[in-house]
């Protein structure tokens, strides 16, 4: 943008034309009629002369003093607003003309669309120094030169040029001098000022610049520079030729790889069918056995309620049992004579349950004489007998299970169905394509494809009604042998690096982990009773077997947990369910066939059975938690009790041999870290061998069962007593 126009200078007189006269004069017209004195614009206009700047800007003064003087009830201002621009002017100590205020009250400004003359003398004059190769003269004080000195610093500052980038551009132009003719000393010298901040004549001695020497345009120097001109455009030529042969070998790679590829499309087009052929295939199969495995939940689910409902009759069953024999044995002891009065209805059903308790310990008893079993303790049996009608009850369920069965897959065709077809075509994709076989994870995969149908083999399996073992299935047959074929076709026979870096080697075991253990583990939720010595048994045995035979199901597999959880659960409920030995007096246990005395050897042989079924699970369950059951729930709590309730110290010895017998062998060995607590047991045979009431035999059995637990003192002790 141009300088500022110079300052007005003082003492000089402006001229204005009539109309601004009368201008000015109209704006006066109120002041003039109150004043006293004669109004020399006026004057001046009647006499038809032009009135100079003086008289205007005494006129002016004197029309403010008027203003001040009378204030703003004597003089009506011209405009009753002011704008902001009239408040500066008021406020500030320059005098602005009246046409000037009245345009800014407006709020018009005045534009001037042509230079001053001043202004166009002013840039003239730089013009004309500049070319002269001077500059503007320091002494000089005139505010035009410091404005523009001060002015081009500014935006030169604000352009962001510094001396870094002054030379770097004065370098380039002098590096291509030869070629543009270069620029004068005295322009490198201006834009040397300029970069410094400073004026050219603040100084006497300018300083001087490291220019570099101008090219020699002698025959020498041409020369010189067409030779390194003539280099420069060889390297070039290198360079292209370089990328051109460059471009030649790719081009002919190229067209190897275009042939390779082409000779390849049969192939890939072959795969790529095969691919699209087995998505089709695994997604209508994943679509069906969605729909199927609501109804396999819905059939497992009913069996698995059967079950559960027969167990919940069976230890109902047993319990209102035994609470029936220690209410009638109860008011027997509490009464003195044998007049005993009894509810009617109550009397009723309890004769009909105790009834059918005696019917059913006949039929036992049947039983064990049909196969020679002569020596049998009450309360040893399991009374899992179910009476007819719900046995029948129970058969309607099973067979109406088995006809939804049929119609599962009665609708689904045979590369669904078969489990021998499924697993042919997923070893199809295994042999033509190893690597997306691999790639895709299909052997995470194949449990959970063949569940369904798993599943639907083992819908009625039952591990304590079953005889038939997992290895003994069709299932486990057909599922054994897959991948095998890859190694019997191999002619140089199976090696084992490759079994063994084979993911498919633990599909079996897969199988039985995300299959076989989920129904295992809802069957013992539903199905499995404590007190049931069979049931214990046969558990224990498929519980081991599995672990045994399947590498991947370790303890640590959730399944197996959940097994072994709902396991420790049960047994106990057990305990704090079915657990019960009476205490009575001597005299009403005195008697050999006393009623008292054989309810109480019942309930002693139930609990003793209890204990049985309780350390079978050792080396399954945690000795922690077995000795915790075990031990410390029903052994120090209730058999050590009856023990010492026994009249006969003979026949608590035999008992007492029976419990240890039963003992796991680890937990008998002096360096298990449990022993301790058999200390109240040990303590009852010290007891018990000292009272000097045991014959020769039982003190010797005494003896023997105390050193068996660990205990080589009690032991002496006994023994010295023979």
């Amino acid at each position: 943008p141009p300088p500022p126009p110079p300052k007005q200078e003082k003492g000089t007189s402006w001229t204005v034309s009539g109309k601004e006269a009368e201008a000015l004069h109209a704006e006066e017209e109120d002041d003039a009629q109150d004043s006293d004195q004669e109004d020399p614009i006026q004057k001046i206009i009647a006499r038809g002369g032009i009135p100079d700047a003086a008289a205007i800007h005494a006129a002016r003064k004197k029309r403010e003093a008027m203003r001040a003087k009378g204030g703003k009830d004597d003089v009506i201002p011209l405009k009753s607003k002011s704008s902001k621009r009239k408040e500066e002017v008021k406020e500030g100590k320059r005098l602005i003309r009246e046409e000037d205020e009245e345009e800014y009250e407006d709020g018009e400004e005045r534009l001037s669309f042509t230079i001053s003359k001043q202004t166009e003398e002013y840039h003239k004059k730089i013009s004309s120094k500049a070319q002269d190769g001077g500059g503007v003269n320091s002494s000089d004080d005139d505010d035009e030169g410091g404005g523009v000195s001060s002015w081009e610093k500014m935006q030169i500052k604000k352009a962001g040029i510094t001396g870094i980038k002054l030379n770097e551009a004065k370098e380039e132009e002098y590096a291509t001098g030869w070629f543009t003719g270069g620029i004068s000393q005295q322009q490198e010298y201006e834009y040397q000022q300029a970069q410094n901040g400073t004026n050219i004549h603040h100084r006497n001695q300018p300083q001087q610049n490291h220019i570099k020497p101008l090219a020699n345009y002698d025959l020498k120097g041409i020369r010189d520079r067409m030779a390194a001109r003539v280099e420069e455009l060889k390297q070039v030529s290198r360079q292209h030729e370089n990328d051109c042969d460059k471009a030649v070998d790719d081009l002919v790679t190229s067209q190897t790889e275009i042939s390779r590829l082409e000779t390849e499309i049969p192939r890939l087009t072959t795969r790529y069918k095969m691919f699209q052929q087995f998505r089709g295939y695994f997604t209508d199969l994943e679509d069906c056995y969605n729909e199927k495995v609501g109804t396999i939940n819905y059939m497992e689910s009913r069996l698995n309620k059967m079950n559960e409902e027969r167990r919940g009759k069976l230890r109902e069953r047993r319990r209102q049992d035994v609470r029936d024999q220690a209410d009638v044995l109860h008011a027997m002891s509490a009464s003195n004579s044998n007049i005993v009065t009894f509810d009617p209805v109550n009397d009723a059903v309890r004769d009909f349950r105790v009834a059918e308790r005696e019917g059913r310990q006949r039929r036992r008893r049947q039983a064990r004489a049909a196969k020679n079993i002569t020596r049998h303790c009450e309360g040893l049996s399991s009374d899992d007998e179910m009476p007819g009608q719900d046995e029948a009850q129970l058969g309607i369920v099973k067979k109406d299970v088995e006809g939804q069965a049929r119609l599962v897959l009665d609708d689904v065709i045979e590369e669904f169905s078969s489990l021998s077809l499924v697993m042919e075509k997923a070893e199809e994709w295994r042999n033509d394509d190893k690597d997306s076989y691999n790639s895709a994870y299909v052997s995470l995969c194949l449990p959970k494809l063949f569940s369904p149908l798993i599943r639907m083999q083992m819908l009625f399996w039952n591990p304590f009604s079953s005889d038939t073992s997992i290895q003994e299935m069709d299932w486990y047959a057909t599922v054994a042998l897959y991948g095998v074929d890859q190694y019997s076709s191999n002619p140089d026979g199976e090696k084992i690096e490759d079994w063994v870096k084979d993911p498919d080697r633990n599909l079996v075991s897969s199988c039985v982990e995300k299959v076989v253990m989920p129904k295992l583990a809802e069957i013992i939720r539903t199905s499995y009773d404590p007190m049931s010595t069979s049931q214990t048994v046969r558990l224990v045995g498929v519980l081991s077997a599995i672990v045994r035979d399947f590498p991947t199901l370790s303890w640590k597999s959730k399944h197996l947990r959940l097994c072994l959880s709902a396991i420790t659960e049960l047994i106990k409920d057990s305990l704090d369910h079915d657990v019960y030995i009476p205490m009575y007096t001597k005299a009403l246990m005195e008697y050999p066939h006393s009623v008292h005395l054989t309810f109480f050897q019942r309930q002693f042989y139930a609990a003793l059975k209890l204990f049985k079924n309780i350390v079978t699970w050792q080396g399954i369950l945690s000795d922690g938690v077995l000795t915790e059951m075990a031990v410390d729930s029903l052994l120090n709590r209730y058999l050590l009790l009856s023990l010492r309730a026994n009249n006969d110290p003979s026949d608590a010895v035999d008992k007492a041999r029976v419990i240890t017998d039963w003992m796991p062998d680890p937990w008998l060995k002096k360096s298990w870290p449990l022993t301790s607590k058999f200390g109240m047991f040990v303590k009852w045979l010290e007891a018990t061998g000292s009272s000097g009431n045991l014959p020769r035999d039982a003190l010797q059995e005494a003896a023997r069962i105390a050193k068996k637990l660990g205990s080589d003192e009690v032991n002496e002790k006994l023994r010295m007593k023979l």
